[in-house]
């Protein structure tokens, strides 16, 4: 889970950073960022521990294939078409970042409650997020 990664020692991760800065904009926390997006790029995030990939070929007995691959070889088995994208509703970017600074799993939150129930669902949760038992949503 992102939400919960630590750095070491003390230090921030770079999604700590990036949170910190949302927050409270410091060039120090920015020239970070630009720094760890600069040596990271084209970087694999996931690597195979030594002796790994060939333990579970041998294993299960399953020829290797690249992500792409496997993509294209679902896309030609199934004709989906893709899902329509429909705008339920708007959040200001001010009132986004007051509500993750409220409840950092308010997103999560947001794409089940629409899933589920729509834009209505989403009002009600901004209220209760914002309000708490104060206010009675609409």
């Amino acid at each position: 889970r992102s939400d919960s990664k630590k750095g070491r020692a003390g230090h921030r991760s770079p999604l700590q950073i990036m949170e910190d800065y949302r927050r409270h904009h410091l060039e120090c926390d920015r020239k970070l960022i630009v720094e760890w997006l600069t040596d990271t790029y084209r970087v694999p995030q996931l690597t195979w521990s030594n002796g790994f990939r060939r333990q579970l070929a041998q294993r299960y007995q399953v020829p290797e294939q690249l992500d792409l691959d496997i993509v294209e070889e679902e896309d030609s088995d199934q004709d989906l078409e893709p899902p329509a994208d429909e705008l339920l509703g708007e959040i200001s970017g001010a009132e986004w970042d007051r509500l993750v600074d409220i409840n950092p799993s308010f997103p999560g939150q947001v794409v089940e409650a629409a899933e589920k129930s729509g834009w209505p669902a989403v009002d009600r949760l901004r209220w209760r997020t914002s309000a708490g038992a104060q206010k009675i949503p609409p």
